[in-house]
């Protein structure tokens, strides 16, 4: 093999590695891959509805166990894109009625889900702030490892807030 040949090969595996990665990263998947395996364990709730309080639910009961799983199925037909952000931001308005969802994974980790206030508008500026999912846990297993954007994050947001309404 020549030099020009050995370049050109080398060429043509980077092309196809990055083309491989950017469809790795562009193309959606399930928030919640396994379903059956992963558990809602809390949810907190900043400043619901403005009141610039903030508490935590906890599925203790078996009511609240149904309704963490109805919950968690619900997050397996939602979808989100990786990023390559690698820090997570804070420091929303204290008067956001923002939502945070702590989910058990099945390979061990935890992971955060950040719903922002609903009928969110998406700012440029704001959107890193919430709508994103992130690992919790030390040393997650890839590609639990990975911040990623929620496709449609108001619908999450409708439903967990109507299944709340419905217990």
């Amino acid at each position: 093999m020549t030099k020009k040949d050995t370049l050109s090969l080398l060429i043509i595996l980077c092309l196809t590695s990055l083309l491989l990665s950017a469809a790795y990263f562009l193309t959606p998947h399930a928030v919640v891959r396994s379903p059956e395996h992963t558990q809602l364990s809390v949810i907190h709730m900043d400043s619901p509805n403005g009141s610039g309080t903030s508490y935590s639910w906890v599925p203790t009961t078996e009511e609240d166990q149904a309704i963490a799983q109805k919950i968690v199925e619900y997050l397996s037909s939602a979808q989100e894109r990786y990023t390559f952000q690698r820090t997570l931001y804070g420091g929303y308005p204290a008067d956001w009625d923002v939502m945070t969802l702590m989910l058990s994974m099945p390979d061990g980790s935890t992971r955060g889900i950040v719903l922002g206030p609903a009928g969110f508008q998406s700012y440029h500026d704001k959107d890193a702030f919430v709508n994103y999912s992130y690992p919790s846990s030390p040393h997650p297993s890839f590609p639990n490892a990975l911040i990623c954007t929620l496709i449609h994050p108001e619908e999450i947001r409708a439903f967990v807030d109507e299944a709340f309404a419905s217990s």
